[in-house]
């Protein structure tokens, strides 16, 4: 007798399988989350009073594909949902996979002051999200957030995202094409 394939949401929602397999379809989720989607795992992570079930769902929302999605999540990651210590982890994720939203959510938290997360993970975590960026637009901003927050023996992470934006602005404009142009002629 076959078992029929659940959705990751059913999957989920049923807490059936193991830690890991509802971890895995928690994931899923959340990266294939939509407005709906992410607001349901945000009450979710509202109303569990365990810091690891709590962070476990934020860090799911924080896989999300969806621009505006990662921008919302800045704001949750500085937030009092977030268990302490979580906000740089919180944004170091959202940031790996949508780090132009993310910084531009940033922003206006840098120009306000301190954020909640330790100086030295900000000083990693901040030029990180810039690094995964091909905007250029970004080295400007990560070199004036190295000038306003960090010692200027300190801004190793902010030369290390600068040289990340650059390759990725080249790889953007030149390898993809090429990968686009042999995919399509593979493709006939």
């Amino acid at each position: 007798m076959t078992k029929r394939c659940r959705a990751p949401n059913e999957f989920f929602a049923a807490g059936q399988g193991s830690i890991a397999d509802q971890r895995a379809a928690l994931d899923i989720i959340g990266l294939a989350a939509d407005g709906g989607t992410f607001d349901a795992l945000l009450a979710r992570a509202k109303a569990v009073q365990d810091p690891q079930g709590k962070i476990r769902i934020l860090r799911a929302m924080a896989l999300a594909t969806e621009p505006s999605l990662s921008a919302r999540m800045v704001d949750i990651a500085l937030g009092p949902d977030a268990p302490a210590g979580s906000s740089g982890e919180l944004l170091a994720i959202a940031g790996d996979e949508n780090p132009d939203s993310v910084w531009r959510a940033l922003a206006p938290h840098l120009a306000k002051g301190p954020l909640p997360i330790d100086q030295m993970e900000r000083w990693y975590v901040i030029p990180g999200i810039a690094a995964a960026s091909a905007d250029p637009t970004r080295i400007d901003d990560v070199r004036h957030y190295g000038e306003q927050d960090m010692p200027a023996d300190a801004r190793r992470p902010v030369d290390a995202a600068v040289a990340s934006i650059k390759l990725n602005e080249r790889v953007k404009a030149g390898a993809l094409v090429d990968i686009d142009r042999w995919i399509a002629s593979r493709a006939r």
